[in-house]
């Protein structure tokens, strides 16, 4: 599954893998895909430190206003 995959490559900060995820005509779905917990790519990389991953997900469409299921923010502000 695209959204676990990309999960998986966020939380482990592998920007290339990312980058190369993002580079298909599913960018932005990729980039606003969300978990089970309603967490999207973004504020997987924010919370895990991964400042290089988070502005290329900003790139690809990613929202910084999305929330989560507990209705958290990515959080963006002052990271990128």
């Amino acid at each position: 599954h695209d959204t676990l995959f990309m999960g998986m490559h966020v939380l482990q900060g592998n920007l290339e893998i990312v980058m190369e995820l993002l580079s298909g005509q599913q960018r932005r779905l990729t980039a606003k895909a969300k978990n089970k917990d309603g967490q999207t790519p973004l504020h997987l990389a924010v919370r895990n430190g991964h400042t290089a991953v988070a502005a290329k997900l900003l790139e690809a469409g990613a929202r910084p206003d999305a929330k989560d299921k507990a209705s958290s923010l990515a959080g963006v502000q002052g990271v990128v």
